[in-house]
């Protein structure tokens, strides 16, 4: 059974804090909302599904969609004994779906993969599938690659490059 953290003893870490506070200084806001519980495509991935929107007036702001594995969440009380010693029971399910829920991802996390998904705007698609180990001639790596080229563009029209090289630096050891 995955061990859950208890809600109360989830801390951001180093980088988090960092983040927001260049994110602060530099009149940045970001908004992460729960769009629920998913499933990616026909796959068998259960996910929770964030929707995140960062803003920097007067510049464009840009939403993307974030996805976190459901052993990123975390448990509102401790589990009862028997929940422990007997977990495959529908009693030990039902409590589990009642009292673990989805924890939001850190705005260092979304900001590490917005980075790293971006660098294909930086790329040629055979270079980009290359360096992923993807197929080139495969429809759903392009499509991959046109959505983080496209997030590339977003995060180039609100940061400079040397704001991308900084947040970069804030995220090193992410």
């Amino acid at each position: 059974m995955h061990t859950f953290k208890l809600k109360k003893d989830v801390k951001p870490s180093e980088q988090e804090v960092a983040l927001r506070e260049w994110l602060e200084k530099n009149n940045v806001t970001v908004i992460i909302n729960l769009v629920g519980r998913s499933r990616f495509n026909d796959e068998k991935w259960e996910h929770d599904a964030w929707s995140v929107s960062v803003s920097r007036p007067p510049k464009p702001a840009f939403n993307i969609d974030f996805k976190t594995g459901t052993g990123l969440r975390v448990l509102l009380r401790g589990r009862p004994p028997e929940v422990i010693k007997f977990p495959k029971t529908l009693h030990a399910e039902s409590w589990m779906k009642q009292n673990c829920v989805p924890h939001p991802p850190e705005a260092a996390s979304v900001f590490h993969s917005i980075l790293l998904d971006g660098e294909a705007a930086n790329q040629s698609f055979e270079d980009w599938a290359d360096d992923l180990g993807m197929d080139k001639d495969s429809r759903k790596a392009e499509k991959i690659y046109e959505a983080c080229k496209e997030i590339g563009f977003k995060v180039r029209a609100m940061f400079s490059h040397a704001e991308r090289e900084e947040i970069r630096k804030l995220l090193e050891d992410y």
